[in-house]
């Protein structure tokens, strides 16, 4: 698979991709709120808006967010990210499973 991740478009905010062992696991960072601006917040990475291509029908996906700042609170109620692709007619769809939150010793903070 030829899988692309892009946030070359309005609100997108994705800063570092990292491929781990597994085929189909991979760490992102967000960029700061503002990022390059003198608006710039310090490590506030409450959101995500990316895209993902290439990807074949039936893989799935795991996908570890290591910039997500005080947002954790969101998911300890069951808060769920959604997603849209092609094989749900472009329809807006919770993740299936719950959020697992855990801290990382080697967090890295984006720009």
């Amino acid at each position: 698979d030829n899988i692309i991740f892009s946030s070359l478009f309005d609100n997108g905010n994705l800063y570092k991709i990292e491929k781990l062992n597994n085929k189909y696991e991979y760490r992102i960072w967000t960029a700061n709120d503002n990022a390059e601006t003198i608006y710039r917040s310090k490590n506030n990475n409450p959101w995500f808006h990316f895209s993902i291509s290439g990807l074949s029908q039936g893989i799935t996906i795991r996908i570890y967010i290591a910039s997500m700042s005080s947002s954790s609170g969101l998911y300890k109620h069951d808060m769920r990210p959604v997603y849209r692709c092609k094989t749900t007619n472009n329809k807006w769809i919770r993740i299936k499973h719950p959020i697992k939150i855990s801290k990382s010793e080697n967090q890295q903070t984006s720009p």
